[in-house]
């Protein structure tokens, strides 16, 4: 994972994306302590405060593909652990930042498509049959739906039939 610069290779970091006061942090520390036993070295950086900078890359693209370096340390894996709701984007500059590491050539974990495909609404969009014809064959939209748990958003009117039935029987 070392990214070549200037005919030398770094050496391959992850960094912790997460909140600064996140309640995962000993989790974070154990994947830290994981890595160091392998030798490759972790730093931790705060959602709201990080500022993430390209190195590199193709100039008439942003710089796609450049180097990630976040806080002035090069990163060649991001692990995020926050970001996973439009509600932690509070200022433009958080989506400014987001959108820099996806355009580095750093790994996400998980990936900008991962985390679209992980987040609620999405998955209950797509447990919906009708939406599901959208992408697929109405049999095979079928054969999906017939797996999923439905998700509801239970402010929606959509939902209310479900909502009623969940406070008379909990």
């Amino acid at each position: 994972v070392g990214a070549a610069t200037g005919g030398e290779r770094s050496m391959p970091r992850v960094c912790f994306l997460c909140f600064a006061d996140d309640h995962l942090e000993l989790d974070q520390r154990h994947i830290e302590s994981a890595l160091n036993a392998l030798g490759v070295p972790s730093f931790f950086a705060f959602l709201g405060t990080a500022s993430p900078a390209l190195r590199g890359g193709d100039g008439t693209r942003e710089g796609a593909g450049g180097a990630l370096l976040i806080d002035g340390m090069e990163a060649s894996v991001v692990y995020f652990h926050c970001t996973y709701s439009p509600d932690h984007f509070a200022t433009e500059r958080d989506w400014s930042n987001r959108k820099t590491i996806e355009l580095s050539r750093a790994v996400k974990a998980p990936s900008l498509l991962a985390h679209l495909a992980g987040s609620k609404k999405v998955q209950e969009v797509l447990s919906d049959v009708r939406e599901l014809r959208a992408f697929l064959p109405e049999e095979e939209a079928a054969r999906c739906a017939s797996v999923f748990a439905r998700q509801l958003d239970p402010s929606s009117p959509d939902a209310a039939e479900a909502v009623a039935e969940a406070l008379a029987e909990p």
